[in-house]
């Protein structure tokens, strides 16, 4: 508790060392005073990089981090849920400087520090996880390979390739439709646009290498193929009514935008504003029919037994 106070007003500091200090040896030294929450303990209780290590499995080479604003958010991210379910712990990174430091870190006792938001990870199975994921794979009503290919196809083509790098299946979704990896985290990208803004209007600008043109793809889109969203969007893309079409745009449109908001690089989402009440309309057009369905059923009911009687 004592120490929880002094890293409450000392942090700063040796966060500040961590990013500034070019000795790996130094740097190694301030490693251990770092404190920070974790999935692993309650709300408030911050852990060191030691009592991660000290509770990894063997078989686990690397640390895990997510940054985001709080708790509730972090826990809740599309990043996490794979890790939920294989109960692997995570280090929950709450500053806007919390991303550099560990960036500069690197690693820590021979395991590599990773943000959950990182391409290509892979956590180590129990036997009784990969059962549990056979019996699921069982029982789900996931699309099938040509299905999926085909979606993944079609949305490729409709947010084109100067919105996403590519589109592919993801092995960590469990309850969300999407996400996007291997993109800028959230803090390199406000970096990015502090310098292009700092830079506005210079008469090199092109010389000192920042680009004004748009920042590009943000990074891959992963898709969860089990997610009902995407079950009918599959449905959707093969349908000849031009308003089924425009309704699957929208929505793939809108499950992009989500996940660049999980991933912290949306700039705008005022921009969503317009499609977000043109799928809502949609939807309540929809409730609209079937209400009005279930009416003319109910009164011809009622009229074949009067017409019995």
């Amino acid at each position: 508790e004592e120490y929880d106070k002094f890293f409450t007003e000392f942090g700063m500091a040796i966060k500040e060392g961590v990013c500034t200090e070019r000795s790996n040896d130094h740097k190694s030294k301030l490693a251990p005073l770092l404190r920070c929450e974790t999935s692993a303990e309650e709300s408030g209780k911050a852990v060191s990089l030691d009592d991660y290590v000290e509770r990894c499995p063997e078989d686990q080479d690397q640390i895990y981090y997510i940054c985001a604003p709080s708790r509730e958010m972090a826990v809740n991210s599309a990043y996490m849920e794979s890790f939920n379910k294989s109960n692997t712990e995570v280090l929950f990174l709450y500053g806007q400087a919390d991303e550099f430091v560990m960036s500069h870190l690197r690693e820590y006792k021979g395991k590599k520090i990773v943000n959950v938001e990182s391409e290509g990870i892979t956590l180590p199975k129990s036997k009784e996880t990969a059962e549990e994921e056979k019996e699921d794979e069982k029982e789900s009503s996931s699309l099938t390979k040509a299905e999926t290919d085909q979606l993944c196809s079609w949305i490729q083509d409709t947010l084109g390739s100067a919105k996403v790098k590519g589109v592919r299946t993801s092995s960590r979704l469990v309850d969300s439709p999407a996400m996007i990896v291997g993109h800028q985290s959230a803090a390199e990208r406000r970096l990015h646009q502090m310098q292009m803004q700092m830079v506005a209007g210079h008469k090199d600008a092109a010389g000192l290498g920042i680009n004004f043109d748009a920042m590009g793809p943000v990074g891959t889109l992963e898709i969860n193929p089990a997610h009902p969203i995407l079950k009918q969007l599959s449905t959707a893309t093969l349908s000849h009514e031009p308003r089924k079409k425009e309704l699957a745009e929208a929505i793939i449109w809108q499950v992009f935008d989500n996940a660049r908001i999980a991933a912290g690089v949306l700039d705008d989402p005022r921009s969503m504003l317009a499609r977000l009440n043109t799928i809502l309309a949609a939807a309540l057009q929809e409730e609209h029919v079937t209400a009005a369905s279930g009416e003319v059923d109910r009164e011809g009911s009622v009229s074949d037994e009067s017409d019995m009687k």
